[in-house]
């Protein structure tokens, strides 16, 4: 007998719930500034299992994409939002992240 799956659940569930959970405790050991090392360390783990099962993280500006540190708006990252983008700036490593922000097509 063969084992069917639903056609509702993806075939790489147990993955994304890892990832899912490796960003949620990057997110929470981020706000801790004694567990800043901790947060990297999930980030990078997270970020390798995405690599190797080649599944995308969404949103991408959860981790840094130098450090792989969680950004967390007022704890490990600054938020300036110009006209048409958003710039996450990551208080460790200086680095800067942009998303553009696309208008809803009608």
């Amino acid at each position: 007998m063969s084992k069917k799956q639903n056609a509702k659940t993806p075939p790489n569930k147990d993955i994304l719930e890892r990832i899912n959970f490796l960003s949620e405790a990057a997110k929470a050991s981020a706000q801790d500034s004694n567990l800043v090392n901790l947060s990297q360390h999930f980030g990078a783990e997270a970020h390798l299992i995405a690599l190797k099962s080649k599944i995308r993280i969404r949103p991408q500006k959860i981790f840094c994409k130098n450090c792989k540190t969680a950004l967390v708006a007022p704890l490990t990252a600054t938020v300036t939002k110009t006209n048409n983008c958003m710039i996450y700036k990551c208080k460790l490593c200086q680095s800067q992240h942009r998303v553009y922000l696309s208008e809803k097509k009608k």
